[in-house]
């Protein structure tokens, strides 16, 4: 397979994802305005009737059947964030603000972090997590083009392929981060 294959290949699953993100944050506001709505047009108005323009909260939460949390929505030290939670009450995936910027992250049964998904004008970017939760891929479009990480279990980066307007580099690195392979 060639670089450019390959980085079609790339490009083509960054469009995937961020076409999966789209929908999750579409359904996501849907739901909350769906249910918004059955709350404010069902029989208990007399808050609308009361001539209150707001509602605060420091959370809301949406409990199962049997009363357990499974939707949250709050601020956490100024992150204002919605998380999801299973059956177990194990958090399984959050979408929030954090440090100015958006962040959906998805965990796995465990409660271990595996898929973290960023943006900000000038670079979106995806990591993919070990069992550990530790980052191991990395996908980012920066300003000179995109590029992938991979990393080993210390978080050490082994080896990186970027694509900028002056073609494609590909470094590979040892154990102690000494470069053993660099192309062109």
């Amino acid at each position: 397979m060639t670089t450019d294959e390959r980085m079609e290949r790339i490009e083509a699953q960054l469009a995937r994802v961020r076409r999966f993100n789209r929908c999750l944050v579409a359904g996501v506001v849907v739901s909350l305005t769906l249910w918004g709505l059955t709350q404010t047009l069902g029989p208990e108005t007399a808050w609308a009737q009361s001539g209150t323009k707001a509602i605060r909260a420091k959370s809301f939460v949406l409990e199962d059947e049997n009363g357990k949390a499974r939707v949250t929505l709050e601020v956490l030290k100024d992150m204002p964030g919605l998380w999801l939670y299973d059956e177990n009450h194990q958090n399984r995936a959050g979408l929030a603000v954090f440090k100015g910027l958006p962040y959906l992250w998805l965990y796995d049964e465990d409660n271990k972090l595996r898929f973290t998904l960023t943006a900000d004008k000038n670079r979106p970017a995806l990591s993919l997590h070990d069992e550990n939760g530790r980052p191991r891929f990395g996908l980012a479009l920066g300003k000179a083009g995109p590029g992938v990480t991979l990393t080993d279990e210390s978080g050490n980066a082994r080896a990186i392929l970027t694509v900028s307007k002056d073609g494609p580099e590909s470094v590979l690195f040892g154990e102690k981060g000494k470069v053993v392979w660099k192309a062109p």
